[in-house]
């Protein structure tokens, strides 16, 4: 780690990746894996210019009460609710102008067991001029729950920050434990936290592929992706005995082998996706209303982003 004067901290060039504060420094992560800090003085620390470090400076001022001095943005990240009765004032979003732009609302409940979150979309007719998101509605303080707690017990928290991704979530978190630590984790562990990885990875793809058909109101598709991640989730309960594989991954290695069936319903599982494959990446390719409502949506180009 390199400490910086604020000056330097405010010029340092490179990619940045990351922000975050403690009790004494902010801390910025640039690539490749260049560490750079400043101190903090009476909380506060002089704000970055990188465009990607706005949303970091503001969860820094509501997670930990630390300012960055200067700041373009200095919205809540997640304090949202001001009053004591839980209420707040609905939030201004800012229109991008011109004719014909209309903003839609969508959330934060939504129809599907899944995070809550706001999300305001100016539009000018099907092109999407600007999205601004409100999050953190569910903000469970995790890191500071994790503080002061073995290795060992601070892995479940990191299994629970987002049940689909539990896996991801905890061997990231191993392999930081690990490191610390000066652990190895046997061979065998890292292949089966390598299996774990790709199960949680095709059922959270799957399920991703058939929404975006869903939400462009072909139906057929979503339901045959659910049901081959559910297909995928049963595999991963059978060969590790939970649907999701929390808590499966451990620092210093897994916290239990394969069942004896498990590999046979795994490749079950996989067999049946790799049948039906073809033919529903056909259905994708050969209707034309579905093409055009997914082909060249989502692209961001390098100009549009940097604008």
């Amino acid at each position: 780690m390199k400490l910086l004067s604020s000056q330097d901290w405010q010029a340092h060039a490179g990619k940045f990746i990351a922000l975050w504060t403690d009790a004494q420094y902010a801390y910025a992560l640039y690539q490749p894996a260049e560490l750079v800090a400043t101190p903090l003085v009476e909380g506060a620390y002089p704000a970055l210019r990188h465009k990607g470090a706005v949303w970091f400076q503001r969860l820094a001022h509501d997670c930990h009460g630390h300012n960055a001095i200067g700041a373009a943005d200095t919205r809540p990240a997640i304090e949202h609710f001001r009053s004591a009765d839980g209420t707040a004032p609905w939030p201004e979003f800012a229109s991008p102008g011109g004719e014909g732009v209309h903003q839609v609302a969508v959330g934060p409940i939504h129809a599907a067991i899944i995070e809550p979150g706001h999300f305001r979309f100016s539009l000018r007719g099907e092109e999407v001029l600007k999205l601004e998101a409100r999050l953190g509605y569910s903000h469970k303080g995790t890191l500071a729950l994790m503080r002061g707690k073995s290795p060992r017990l601070a892995a479940r928290f990191a299994a629970r920050i987002s049940g689909d991704a539990t896996v991801a979530h905890s061997i990231a978190f191993a392999h930081a434990a690990e490191a610390a630590l000066g652990m190895t984790p046997p061979p065998r562990a890292v292949y089966l936290r390598a299996i774990m990885a790709e199960l949680e990875r095709l059922a959270n793809h799957g399920s991703d592929i058939g929404a975006i058909a869903g939400d462009a109101g072909f139906s057929f598709l979503d339901a045959r992706f659910a049901l081959h991640r559910e297909a995928l989730c049963e595999a991963a309960r059978v060969a590790f005995g939970h649907r999701l594989m929390m808590d499966m991954v451990i620092p210093g290695g897994v916290a239990g082998d394969m069942s004896s069936g498990g590999a046979a319903a795994i490749l079950a599982a996989l067999l049946a996706l790799e049948s039906e494959l073809p033919g529903l990446t056909r259905v994708f390719e050969d209707y034309a209303s579905l093409q055009d409502r997914v082909v060249g949506t989502g692209i961001v180009s390098p100009a549009l982003a940097a604008a």
